[in-house]
């Protein structure tokens, strides 16, 4: 799989800017790439479909690395009998109800490009940051990070090294604290490449 494996703060990074092109280049995609190709991203049977139009230019490379992970997020949903919403496109557990899915304090949404941590209440975001920093001061916590980081969707992240795990949690619990600051709710989105980006979250 072509993914971008070096911890990425979408905070800092150009990427971070919303791009109005419809060309999308290279085999890394950042998360303002990929808001851009989940809209050609439809749920039909229970299942993540890519439907480009003839008229977007879309680099082989990204195309390669989209339709891997939806292949995987499909087989990942599948053996855990999950079911993909069709409007949202949540991977979502049949047997936990809706009201319980939405509106608590640390909300976490699986789709099929990465996971969305929704912080609702100062505590909930430092109780994430905490367990989070915790996880980058003991270098034997790798599997407790993706845990804390991906949550039932663990296995559909790459697999990275303890101390690059380390270093990376560490950021991110440096940008939920900071963008928690600024916002009295935030959103932390995490892509399976361990690209990820914090910003202000709406109800």
């Amino acid at each position: 799989l072509l993914f971008n494996v070096n911890p990425v703060d979408a905070d800092n990074s150009a990427s971070n800017t919303t791009d109005q092109s419809e060309t999308i280049t290279g085999s890394s995609l950042s998360i303002s790439e990929i808001s851009m190709i989940d809209k050609y991203v439809i749920v039909q049977n229970n299942s993540y479909v890519l439907t480009v139009p003839e008229e977007t230019a879309i680099d082989s490379g990204v195309l390669h690395t989209v339709y891997s992970m939806l292949e995987r997020a499909n087989h990942f949903a599948s053996i855990n009998s999950f079911t993909i919403e069709e409007v949202s496109k949540k991977i979502v557990s049949s047997s936990t109800p809706v009201i319980i899915r939405a509106y608590a304090a640390h909300q976490i949404d699986q789709f099929w490009w990465g996971v969305r941590h929704i912080f609702r209440t100062d505590a909930a975001a430092e109780a994430f940051a905490s367990d989070v920093e915790t996880c980058s001061t003991a270098m034997g916590s790798v599997s407790a990070a993706y845990g804390l980081l991906f949550a039932a969707g663990a296995g559909l992240a790459v697999s990275l090294g303890a101390s690059a795990v380390s270093a990376y949690c560490g950021m991110i619990a440096s940008s939920v604290r900071s963008k928690k600051l600024q916002y009295p709710k935030i959103e932390l989105d995490i892509s399976w490449a361990f690209v990820y980006r914090g910003i202000e979250w709406n109800d």
